[in-house]
C-alpha cells in the first residue's frame, strides 16, 4: 500500500502474511519520506493497513523499529521491553508512533557486528569446544542444500527453532516444517540469489542432527554476511555444540565467500547464552531492534 502527493509517492505500508501457520500475525512496515513526516501520512496508511487486516481475520499485528547504540545507555530516556531485558530510546520518532498506534514493546534484539579481520580465534574456539563435546558428537556441513539422507531430520531442527528461542510475549506459534517445505526455502533463496553455509551437530549412536547453524550471503552485497539460526536441541546442550558450530562455520568463510568482511547478527537481549558465545568470538553491539506488537483487536476493533 502506498501514500500519494501530487502523483509522488510519499510513504508505503509493506505487509508480510504468513501463510500454513500463524496465520493470525501480520507483519507491518510504514516508511514515510522525511520531509513528509509528521504530517498523519503514517498513521493514515496504518489505520488502512489495519482496517484491511480486520477483515482478513488477522487479529495480531507486530513490526520493530531499528536503533543505534550510541542511542541508548545511561542517562537517556529508555523504555524497557515486556521481558524486562533490553530497552530502546523513547526519544525515537518510530517508538513514538508505534505506542500511539497502540503497540506494545514486547521484547529487544540486539544486534551484533563481527569484522572479520578482528575475529576472535576460532581454530582455537573450535578445538576447545570439540574437546569439551568429546566423540559422542560430530560436525557435518552442506552448502546451500541439505543432503537427501539428512533432511527429514534437518526440518525437525528448522519446525523447534520456531519456538525454541526466546520470544518474549510475542504471540507466534510453531511453525510446521517438512521435507517440502526445506526445500522450497532453499529454492526461494536461490531466486533470490542468496547463498548458506549450514554447519549441523550430529549425535553419533543415533544419527540425529541435534544443532545446527546458518550462514547467509547475498551477492549484492558480497562484504556483508548474515547470522541465522543457530540452535542446540535442550537435551543435549551443555557440550559447548553451539561454539563448535559457529566457529566451524565461521572457518569456512575464507573459501566460500573470500569478499565478506562483517557478519551480522540479532538476538533476544535475554538470551545470555548465545551473546556469550558472540561476544567470545569478536561480535560487538551495534544497535538494538524493538520488537512490538498489538494484539487481539480483530473483529472487535483496534485497541486503543
Amino acid at each position: 500500500m502506498i501514500a500519494k502527493l501530487n502523483d509522488d509517492v510519499v510513504g508505503v505500508a509493506k505487509v508480510v502474511l504468513p501463510l500454513g501457520d500463524n496465520e493470525h500475525v501480520a507483519y507491518v512496515h510504514i516508511l514515510i519520506q522525511p520531509e513528509h513526516r509528521r504530517r498523519g501520512i503514517g498513521r493514515q496508511l496504518y489505520e488502512s493497513v489495519e482496517s484491511h487486516l480486520r477483515e482478513l481475520g488477522r487479529v495480531t499485528v507486530m513490526g520493530t523499529t531499528e536503533h543505534r547504540a550510541d542511542q541508548i545507555g545511561p542517562g537517556a530516556a529508555n523504555i524497557t521491553a515486556v521481558t524486562g531485558v533490553g530497552e530502546v530510546p523513547s526519544s525515537s520518532a518510530s517508538v513514538g508512533f508505534a505506542r500511539s498506534l497502540g503497540h506494545s514493546l514486547e521484547q529487544v534484539e540486539r544486534f551484533s557486528i563481527l569484522n572479520l579481520d578482528h575475529r576472535a580465534d576460532a581454530d582455537a574456539m573450535l578445538e576447545r569446544a570439540r574437546a569439551v563435546a568429546g566423540h559422542e558428537y560430530d560436525l557435518v556441513y552442506w552448502e546451500d542444500r541439505c543432503p537427501e539422507s539428512l533432511v527429514n531430520n534437518y526440518a525437525c531442527l528448522r519446525q523447534w527453532m520456531s519456538v525454541d528461542v526466546p520470544a518474549g510475549s510475542l504471540e507466534i506459534q510453531e511453525e510446521v516444517w517438512d521435507t517440502a517445505r526445506v526445500r522450497h526455502a532453499e529454492e526461494e533463496a536461490v531466486k533470490r540469489e542468496i547463498r548458506s553455509l549450514v554447519a549441523a551437530a550430529r549425535h553419533r549412536s543415533t544419527g540425529q542432527l541435534v544443532g545446527h547453524t546458518i550462514l547467509e550471503y547475498a551477492g549484492q552485497k558480497p562484504e556483508v554476511l548474515y547470522q541465522e539460526d543457530t540452535l542446540v536441541l535442550t537435551a543435549f546442550r551443555g557440550h559447548r555444540l553451539g561454539m563448535a558450530l559457529k566457529a566451524a562455520n565461521i572457518l569456512r568463510i575464507q573459501a566460500q565467500w573470500p569478499l565478506a568482511r562483517r557478519i551480522y547478527t540479532w538476538n533476544a537481549a535475554e538470551n545470555v547464552h548465545m551473546l556469550r558465545i558472540n561476544e567470545t568470538l569478536g561480535f560487538v553491539p551495534a544497535g538494538c531492534t524493538g520488537m512490538w506488537q498489538k494484539a487481539g483487536f480483530g473483529a472487535q476493533g483496534a485497541v486503543e
